[in-house]
């Protein structure tokens, strides 16, 4: 399978209002260096928030420029550096953005194609390391990023790709606060706010995991549509409860305990997913305090104020709390078999609406596309193409 000596590659020359991209051709390097590949982009989402991010609307990004964005992509392998014992040329492949520093993968890591964050060895690994992401028509990928796909698997679910690349990077970071809380079938599990695109995964996966769900919300009839999609979907699982917050604590605590099972001391554990916000939202407490003795919490949101909750409720019932950020490469592969096997729905059955397939040179008609993307189960892609 021939590598191409040129890629497209859709470029930020710079933070600015209004939102301005190229699309010039650069290199691909072939053969790749050790510990990469080149991989043929075949579907990739379009952040619902793109134009806020790259305009500066939204502050707490960073990334050099010019930038080539792009976070999450299913593509195809065509070539692999010198030292691969895995991947092959034709290889189906999800690549994801987690990327960690080689020699120091516990404290440095950023998301390719999208934050660098605010170290100097962060900003290093990616002004030095993976500087661009994958809006590109091929794309040079770390190997330890780059998680072959089981093919036969996918094609006989009938999954496309774009309903692929519109689903696993939120069924990573969900099934990384899964597994921060140890979560068992039949186990109680809150989850809130439940009905955003990273929120609304780990809804998912809970109650496809046999989980008794309580999903928060202070939308309605955004939790109602989340309630039938997913019980739908997973008729054989415990139903999903719903509980439209109003920010009152004692009503919130009351309807939250209201959907316990008969006899539950509380929930055995609570994931918060907040959107970006300098404040503390009124439900982490709330939930906290629905959980029962030895209940565990993991907080994966972008709350940046400081968390306001009882101490001596968390002692004296031995709650613990975890920041969870992101998920491991094992938290990533397991998530990926569970949608080879269908255990994890994704596509049209579950509800899902791909709302746009554009090329990269169409990105303006993707920008204007994202209206209404960022709710839970929608995605806009661009399907890069070479002519």
């Amino acid at each position: 399978m021939s590598t191409p000596t040129f890629t497209k590659a859709l470029t930020l020359p710079e933070v600015a209002s209004p939102l301005h991209l190229t699309l010039p051709s650069v290199p691909v390097p072939n053969p790749p260096p050790p510990g990469t590949c080149n991989v043929r982009i075949l579907a990739t989402q379009l952040n619902a928030h793109f134009p806020s991010l790259m305009t500066g609307a939204v502050k707490y990004l960073t990334f050099p420029t010019p930038f080539v964005p792009g976070s999450s992509a299913i593509g195809r392998v065509l070539s692999t550096g010198p030292d691969a014992t895995l991947l092959k040329p034709g290889d189906l492949v999800w690549v994801d953005c987690f990327v960690r520093s080689r020699d120091d993968p516990a404290t440095t890591q950023i998301l390719m194609g999208l934050h660098s964050g605010p170290t100097e060895a962060q900003i290093k690994l990616m002004q030095n390391g993976w500087p661009n992401g994958l809006y590109k028509t091929i794309a040079t990928a770390p190997l330890e990023n780059t998680y072959r796909l089981d093919e036969s698997a996918l094609g006989r679910l009938q999954y496309t790709l774009p309903e692929l690349a519109i689903s696993l990077d939120r069924f990573a970071v969900a099934y990384g606060g899964i597994s921060a809380v140890d979560l068992k079938a039949g186990q109680t599990f809150i989850v809130g706010p439940a009905t955003g695109h990273f929120s609304g995964a780990a809804v998912e996966l809970g109650v496809a995991l046999g989980a008794r769900v309580i999903a928060l919300s202070r939308n309605a009839s955004a939790l109602e549509h989340l309630r039938a999609t997913v019980s739908s979907t997973y008729p054989g699982s415990p139903p999903l409860a719903t509980v439209v917050i109003s920010g009152d604590a004692a009503a919130d605590e009351a309807a939250i305990r209201s959907k316990l099972p008969a006899g539950s001391a509380g929930a055995d554990a609570f994931l918060d997913i907040s959107p970006g916000l300098g404040v503390q939202p009124a439900h982490i407490p709330t939930a906290i305090a629905c959980l029962r003795p030895g209940g565990k919490v993991a907080l994966m949101g972008g709350v940046y104020g400081n968390l306001d909750v009882n101490y001596a409720g968390i002692m004296f019932r031995n709650i613990s709390i975890k920041g969870q950020w992101m998920y491991s490469k094992e938290e990533a592969g397991q998530m990926l078999r569970m949608v080879e096997a269908g255990v994890a729905k994704v596509g049209k059955a579950a509800g899902y609406e791909v709302c746009g397939e554009y090329a990269l040179e169409e990105w303006e008609a993707a920008v204007d596309g994202l209206e209404g993307s960022e709710a839970w189960g929608k995605g806009v892609v661009f399907v890069p193409r070479d002519e």
